[in-house]
């Protein structure tokens, strides 16, 4: 899996699953969120109490439930922005998601060329918001009352055929700054990609625009989402230097049972997390997958400020942890 082209062919695959057969877009749009709630996707956020516990102990701070609470109330405050001002919130999560989603393809894509430096510079974080960006405006600009549908479930203002027709419009604009953003950015290589890592990146760009443009959003989303996204963050969690910190097992143990490794040591917020969710799906309107999928996509919602900034917190590669 190291840095190779995998993530464009989960891409591709997604895009040629939907277009051979035509009926499986419909019967699986929930799907990709559904599976993540059990594997790779929830479970890699579930980690966040251990790689939290472990990064204290490892600077020498006390360690220990309590010391946790102020991730459990950044949390507290986002559901009560989400409750409160919830089209606020949903455009928060938008930017923050972009480089969220940006900055683990950015660092996939580096690899050991990666350093802690790689991580401070302004133009590598540029470069992963326009990637990030990318999985968000794509999808509003080819279908923007289908993409903006599960935040319309979670409260937010619903999008008439007007709205619509802006967000497409707004959205193919940024669509476009994005894309001239990152090709720049690319060039300039603030990351250090190597010759063949710059061009699976952009490959892999093309290929998620793509299924994002094409695909129908809950679909290419959740499959983003669970088959690139979380299967990178897991994939460096369980790799030096992030498996020596968290117990995961060495870069020479199977990629399987360093993963299975992951998923239990995250067990401890997964089952709350999953409860959460359920309960949240009882009090949404809809068929159970759609409820299911829209209550996970608001834990996340909640969740991804505390989890991008301890993931800010993370040893970037071997190579920087040895210097």
């Amino acid at each position: 899996m190291r840095n190779g082209w995998w993530p464009t062919t989960v891409c591709v695959a997604a895009t040629a699953l939907v277009f051979l057969f035509p009926g499986v877009a419909e019967r699986l749009i929930a799907w990709p969120w559904l599976v993540a709630l059990f594997v790779i996707g929830m479970p890699h956020g579930a980690l966040d109490y251990v790689v939290h516990q472990r990064l204290r102990a490892s600077s020498g701070q006390r360690t220990g439930p309590a010391t946790f609470a102020g991730y459990l109330a950044v949390m507290g405050v986002s559901a009560l922005v989400l409750w409160a001002a919830p089209l606020a919130a949903v455009l928060l999560f938008f930017g923050l998601t972009a480089w969220h989603f940006g900055l683990a393809d950015v660092l996939h894509a580096a690899g050991d060329r990666a350093d802690d430096a790689t991580q401070r510079r302004t133009a590598t974080h540029a470069l992963a918001v326009c990637r990030g960006g990318l999985v968000l405006s794509v999808p509003f600009a080819a279908v923007s009352g289908a993409a903006w549908e599960p935040f319309a479930t979670l409260g937010a203002p619903a999008m008439d055929a007007g709205a619509a027709q802006v967000a497409a419009i707004v959205a193919a604009s940024v669509t476009a700054i994005l894309l001239l953003g990152l090709v720049v950015l690319v060039h300039r290589n603030p990351a250090g990609f190597a010759e063949d890592a710059a061009d699976r990146f952009l490959a892999e760009t093309t290929a998620a625009a793509v299924m994002l443009f094409l695909v129908p959003p809950l679909l290419a989303v959740g499959v983003y989402f669970l088959g690139v996204h979380a299967a990178k963050h897991t994939h460096r969690l369980t790799r030096p230097p992030c498996s020596g910190l968290l117990g995961t097992g060495g870069g020479e143990a199977p990629a399987w049972r360093r993963w299975v490794r992951a998923h239990r040591l995250g067990l401890w917020l997964l089952v709350p997390a999953l409860l959460t969710v359920v309960v949240w799906a009882w009090y949404l309107d809809g068929p159970w997958p759609m409820r299911v999928a829209a209550a996970s996509i608001g834990f996340y919602i909640v969740s991804t400020a505390p989890h991008h900034h301890l993931g800010l917190k993370l040893p970037v590669s071997a190579k920087a942890q040895a210097a």
